[in-house]
């Protein structure tokens, strides 16, 4: 009997750690901007990121330990959708983004002097 329950013990905390999930909020980071054009509306500044990891790892993320990039380098004036995925989201390597939500943030470009 207790070498059973020292081997259901030993799978519990050799599992329990293995694997978890968690919602972490992300602040979107607009790069690259043509110096011709100012960002001057946005239907989102931030977004939340699935992540999975350790379980230990997972509780002491922190917001500030990843960032989702959106490159404007290739923008032009207007109003613009762009998919944000999960290999826009720079994150702790010992953890892996399963999903940005939303998917996709508008953006509006102008002009610098229009």
């Amino acid at each position: 009997m207790s070498l059973i329950l020292a081997a259901v013990l030993w799978f519990y905390l050799a599992t329990e750690n293995l694997d978890a999930r968690d919602l972490v909020p992300v602040r979107l980071k607009f790069e690259n901007l043509p110096s011709n054009l100012i960002l001057s509306e946005t239907s989102r500044d931030s977004v939340v990121v699935r992540v999975k990891g350790q379980k230990d790892t997972i509780l002491v993320l922190l917001a500030s330990d990843f960032s989702c990039l959106l490159d404007l380098s290739k923008a032009t004036a207007g109003r613009h959708n762009y998919s944000l995925d999960k290999d826009k989201v720079l994150h702790p390597l010992n953890v892996r983004v399963i999903k940005v939500i939303p998917d996709k943030v508008e953006v509006v470009l102008e002009e610098i002097g229009s």
